[in-house]
């Protein structure tokens, strides 16, 4: 085969597989924009930028676009207007749907207490946890509340007095779950946004009437309290069991240590 026959068979090869490659692109988008067809979608405003709390929303700040359904949440602001003008209550970030709960119709309903949800209270723990400090827990976020409490074991009524003294031994355990962060750090006043992240600030919970007096209880025990960080589509109840040291014994087959014995 000469130069100029192999060079025309190149030349047919290369534009087959380009062909090819065409036609798997042009199928790959059709099927895309089918999908997208028959994907329903709703309207929804966003946030163009981030969005402070308590200052008035302007109209450039925010875009009406459309997104999946499933997307959406069933509070959402429908169209602009019903959004500029408006306070948030919390600071909204770039690019989050904007929610008819988190907006105030005026400055003066932009009070911590304006947003709570109906029937729960705010409670601040002191944030002195292991994970507070590090900047991982933001408003909005759903953390469990785990507990460490030292229990006193005492010998039983008319035992053997030659018994050991009482002995104390500590449990763990989760106490809350599910527990929605409202702020962490100080609240603004005056119009002004403070960071709400890390540092080893407090952190104010959203919670029922219950679990702030089972809050309060922890907090006012001689325990450890820390914070675990849940997915925020993880919103089930877990079902744990407490841990003692029997627990890490069997579970992890740890060796009693033996006396020593002489030689």
């Amino acid at each position: 085969m000469n130069r100029k026959r192999f060079g025309a068979v190149l030349v047919v090869v290369g534009l087959l597989l380009a062909a090819a490659v065409g036609v798997a692109v042009y199928l790959q988008t059709e099927e895309a924009t089918e999908i997208a067809r028959r994907t329903p979608t709703v309207e929804v405003v966003v946030a163009l930028a981030d969005l402070p709390e308590r200052v008035a929303i302007p109209s450039s700040s925010v875009v009406v676009t459309k997104v999946p359904a499933d997307m959406v949440p069933p509070e959402k602001a429908v169209g602009a207007e019903s959004v500029v003008g408006k306070y948030p209550l919390t600071k909204v970030f770039k690019g989050e749907i904007l929610i008819r709960p988190k907006l105030a119709d005026n400055a003066a309903q932009t009070t911590p207490a304006f947003a709570l949800k109906d029937g729960l209270v705010a409670f601040t723990y002191a944030g002195n946890d292991l994970m507070t400090p590090t900047g991982a827990i933001r408003p909005g976020d759903r953390v469990d509340v785990l507990l460490t409490l030292p229990l006193v074991r005492t010998p039983a009524p008319g035992s053997n007095q030659n018994q050991p003294q009482p002995t104390i031994t500590q449990v763990t355990q989760t106490l809350v779950q599910n527990v929605e962060v409202l702020r962490v750090g100080s609240f603004p006043s005056g119009g002004t946004q403070p960071e709400s992240a890390g540092g080893g600030k407090g952190i104010t919970f959203q919670v029922s009437h219950q679990d702030a007096l089972i809050l309060k209880w922890a907090k006012d025990s001689s325990g450890t309290i820390d914070l675990a960080l849940r997915h925020p589509a993880d919103k089930e109840e877990a079902t744990t069991e407490a841990i003692t040291a029997n627990y890490v014994v069997r579970k992890f087959k740890f060796a009693l240590a033996e006396p020593l014995q002489a030689q």
